[in-house]
């Protein structure tokens, strides 16, 4: 029984860690993804400006 509850709690932190790590990454994603988009509209809108003369 002490076993399978190690391999439960065992099972279980692991599990965590791995949900954790994924949503710190989706987080981590969706920054960078954010900062591309401010910078590209940034850049598109300077580049318009220019291209409007």
């Amino acid at each position: 029984m002490q076993a399978l509850d190690l391999a439960v709690y065992h099972f279980r932190t692991h599990e965590a860690e791995r949900l954790n790590r994924r949503a710190r990454y989706a987080s981590t994603m969706l920054v960078e993804r954010k900062r591309a988009a401010i910078n590209t509209s940034g850049a598109l809108q300077r580049f318009g400006a220019s291209y409007d003369g």
